[in-house]
């Protein structure tokens, strides 16, 4: 059985829980996160009757989203996604066909860099990591600049 963590260390690590009777060290460290690991998610890639193929998703402060293969050499990154504000959760699709991200500004941060701060969710497709579709939240001040019924624009 696998297990990822990742955490304020900025690391990835994948564990084996059944290696060494769960005493064991991490098989591997993934780096490449500038700031703290906020999510982890894996996908099994493998085909039925295959070896064991898997993908690990991290999500970080660092606004990016990355993939990583355990098998690979090297750091095992396979892609560096931008997600424009803190990466806050990701998930894989079925098979490890598309990854789905979403994230913002946490509500104790002062640390986002982009409009994008109120909340974001994208989906890419994993075979060409094209994005497929985002859904962007606007926060209190953008609706706010809109005139919407529930935030009237602000007086001058």
């Amino acid at each position: 059985m696998r297990l990822v963590s990742g955490g304020s260390d900025w690391n990835v690590l994948l564990w084996d829980v059944q290696r060494a009777g769960g005493k064991g060290g991490a098989l591997r460290a993934f780096e490449g996160h500038s700031y703290a690991v906020r999510c982890l998610a894996m996908a099994d890639t493998s085909s039925p009757g295959e070896k064991e193929k898997m993908l690990i998703a991290s999500g970080s402060d660092d606004e990016s989203l990355i993939v990583w293969d355990p098998r690979a050499s090297g750091s095992g990154k396979v892609k560096q996604l931008s997600g424009g504000a803190p990466v806050l959760s990701c998930c894989w699709g079925p098979g490890g066909n598309w990854i789905a991200a979403g994230g913002g500004m946490p509500m104790n941060s002062m640390a986002g860099t982009t409009d994008k701060v109120a909340g974001w969710l994208r989906v890419w497709d994993a075979r060409t990591w094209k994005l497929i579709d985002e859904c962007t939240c606007l926060g209190e001040a953008e609706l706010r600049g809109q005139g919407s019924e529930q935030y009237p624009p602000l007086p001058e």
